[in-house]
Formats: C-alpha cells, sequence, structure tokens
C-alpha cells in the first residue's frame, strides 16, 4: 500500500470546548458532534482525528492515574459520556448541553459512514461478540461497510495495525475496555491510516445482544452505572461503589478552586 500523508489537528476546526478537571470538553450536542466529525474529518480526505469520552470513571481514572492522564493528550475532541458530568459543568457554572454518549456516537457515525461509503473496521471484545457487532450494525445500516474486526484478545500489535491497514479502514471502533482501548490508540494511532479512531468501551456487547442498554429514562436520571452493575456486578461493583466515589471531592475541589479564581479577578 502506497504511503499517504496524514494531518492531525492542523485542519481541524477547534472545537467548542470548556476546561474541567484539566481537560478540554466539548460543548457541543450530539448533532453538533456528527457535523464537526464530519466537516472535518470524514469530507477532508488527508485529516484524521481521535474522539474520546470521558465519564465519572475515566474522569476518576484521569484525576488520579499520570499515565492514563497521557492518553488524552491524543485526543482532538473529548465527549462529555454521562450525566454526572453535565450536572458538574452545570454546577461549576459552564454548562455543556447535552450529554454524547459514545454508543450513540458510534450509531451516528455508522449512519453517516453508510451514506457516505465509509469503511469501518471494529476492534475488541471477544470474537464471536464482534463479529456479532459488526452484523448487527450492517443490519441496522444496510449500506455500511463494515471492512474487518479483530477481537480484543492478542499479544502483539503489529499485525492488529497491519490489519487494520490493510482493510483501508477509514473509521475504527475500539471496544476493548477502559484504559486498554485509549491505552492503544496512544501506543498505535500515528501507525494506523483510519482517519476517526473512536474508543467505545463495551458497546459491542449491546449492539451483539449480549446486554441490554439501560432504558432512555434511567440514562436520563443519571442512574445507567446501576443498570450496569446489575447486570455485571462483580465486574463494576467495586468499580462503581467505591472507586467512582472521587468524583465527588473532584468536582467540590473544582468548584472550591474556581470561586478562588473568581474572587481574586
Amino acid at each position: 500500500m502506497s504511503k499517504i500523508k496524514l494531518f492531525r489537528t492542523s485542519r481541524l476546526t477547534p472545537p467548542d470546548t470548556i476546561d474541567l478537571f484539566g481537560l478540554k470538553l466539548s460543548r457541543m450536542t450530539y448533532m453538533q458532534t456528527l457535523d464537526w466529525v464530519d466537516a472535518n474529518v470524514l469530507k477532508h480526505e488527508n485529516s484524521r482525528a481521535c474522539v474520546f469520552s470521558a465519564n465519572v470513571d475515566q474522569l476518576v481514572r484521569y484525576h488520579h492515574d499520570p499515565q492514563f492522564r497521557e492518553t488524552y493528550k491524543i485526543a482532538d475532541l473529548i465527549i462529555p459520556d454521562g450525566m454526572p458530568v453535565v450536572w458538574s459543568t452545570k454546577l461549576v457554572g459552564n454548562a455543556v448541553p447535552e450529554r454524547v454518549a459514545g454508543i450513540d456516537l458510534l450509531y451516528g457515525l455508522c449512519s453517516r459512514a453508510a451514506h457516505g461509503g465509509y469503511r469501518c473496521f471494529l476492534l475488541g471484545a471477544h470474537a464471536d461478540i464482534v463479529q456479532a457487532a459488526g452484523d448487527g450494525l450492517m443490519r441496522r445500516f444496510p449500506r455500511l461497510i463494515v471492512c474487518g474486526w479483530q477481537h480484543g484478545y492478542f499479544h502483539r500489535d503489529e499485525p492488529v495495525v497491519d490489519a487494520i491497514n490493510a482493510a483501508q479502514a477509514d473509521l475504527l471502533f475500539v471496544g476493548m475496555g477502559s484504559p486498554r482501548q485509549e491505552t492503544w490508540l496512544k501506543n498505535n494511532f500515528s501507525k494506523l491510516r483510519c482517519r476517526l479512531a473512536l474508543p467505545v468501551g463495551g458497546a459491542f456487547e449491546v449492539i451483539a445482544g449480549r446486554r441490554r442498554r439501560a432504558p432512555v429514562l434511567v440514562q436520563k436520571s443519571g442512574m445507567e452505572w446501576a443498570w450496569r452493575m446489575l447486570q455485571e456486578p462483580r465486574r463494576l461493583g467495586k468499580r462503581y461503589l467505591m472507586e467512582d466515589l472521587r468524583f465527588v471531592p473532584m468536582v467540590l475541589d473544582e468548584l472550591r478552586s474556581r470561586r478562588k479564581t473568581s474572587g481574586r479577578a
């Protein structure tokens, strides 16, 4: 395959963002996010971008783990994925307009890819799950091109990178769970020829029908974590009931810091 010149942020229009916990968090709605990707990446052959999510779990890890913090340096756009994140922006006085869930963004991007003829590659989960997710996406979007998939249980990155490049993927969805998916992209995005990369956590299991997504009312109530924990109590119980509680003092510290700054202004 011939080498192509790929550009990063130099050709991307800066999105509307706010500063929160040291991150530039997007202030765009779901539709504005899709339009930003469409205008800046999909319709510009030589542009590319990484889009990361920021939910409570990821923000807590970002705040306490310097190595994980490094992964977000490759993100060209960081979306607010979780109602507690949306509420925290309102509390500190610089609200984002709405939650932009990673799985919803995946669906929206697949819809645009189907209409535009862009090729999608799925990376992560068990082989049967990621294959079923690919089949599910093609049923939902009949014109969608899923040019390949790869399970997430591999030991060497190089063959996986080569497979994605050989498939000529435009969009790469990485569902290996956090922090592995972000770390993998940090280490490998520069070697990939795809134009957009999006970590999607456990979305493949939902798309494949192996796990149910919370009802819309539960999502809007901010209790989606409880819905997920009931489905996977062993894996998620400690995370949600202990580790993610550290988000509360993070928000309070952010609020105190902003009040001090405004008081000195």
